[in-house]
């Protein structure tokens, strides 16, 4: 049997090789073919997600791989191309250093297949996106490699859906959702606050036995 992963993978290969028998030339950006990928392979990626989050012993690092703190690089369309192609390659990177069982296998191909087709994109020149790729790598640069791992792993399914899925045209995000739900990181769970109203209410029965011992005192 056949993963989804393969089929989808096999359908852009063929593709290529037909439109390079007819043309004779290298071909470009295929917005369809990769939004058939980014669905098809949510269920895996959330997977491998889900699994390093349960895994991981959580080293201490500042995780700065969506750079939150710099809101002016959430850029849309080929602006934000070059940062999408250079958290990809981040991506292959971590997946070919780790243990090659199939669930990485899969990840890793669907992630390389992707950086390719994106590469062959034109991307819309824009001083921005320069300076926000810049900034990216300057700040990856100087983590470790548990770090460049963590920082990977657990934003697999963010990368689909945000990096990526911004720079196709057309895209929207329930096009993601009909394949697989959005998968958030794990969140510490707060300690519940005790009533405030038990206070309140011990306070007003000591009032009234308080004032009953001094009625019959009066007695």
């Amino acid at each position: 049997m056949y993963t989804v992963t393969q089929l989808v993978v096999a359908t852009f290969l063929c593709c290529l090789c037909l439109q390079n028998t007819v043309v004779g030339k290298p071909t470009h950006c295929h917005p369809s073919i990769l939004k058939g990928i980014l669905i098809g392979a949510m269920p895996h990626v959330k997977q491998l997600q889900h699994r390093y989050e349960r895994e991981s012993r959580h080293p201490k690092c500042h995780h700065v791989f969506q750079m939150n703190n710099f809101p002016e690089c959430n850029l849309m369309g080929m602006e934000r191309l070059p940062l999408s192609l250079y958290r990809l390659s981040l991506i292959v990177k971590v997946l070919e250093n780790m243990a090659p069982d199939s669930l990485v296998k899969n990840n890793l191909e669907t992630f390389a297949i992707m950086q390719t087709e994106l590469s062959s994109c034109e991307a819309t020149k824009s001083q921005k996106g320069e300076v926000c790729q810049r900034r990216l790598m300057e700040k990856m640069d100087k983590v470790s490699a548990e770090c460049l791992q963590s920082n990977v792993l657990f934003n697999l399914v963010w990368t689909l859906m945000e990096d990526v899925g911004f720079v196709l045209p057309g895209h929207h995000h329930s096009d993601v959702q009909k394949g697989s739900p959005p998968v958030s990181l794990p969140v510490q769970s707060s300690k519940k606050r005790k009533g405030k109203g038990k206070g309140k209410h011990k306070g007003k029965k000591n009032k009234a036995k308080l004032e009953k011992t001094a009625a019959k005192q009066n007695i």
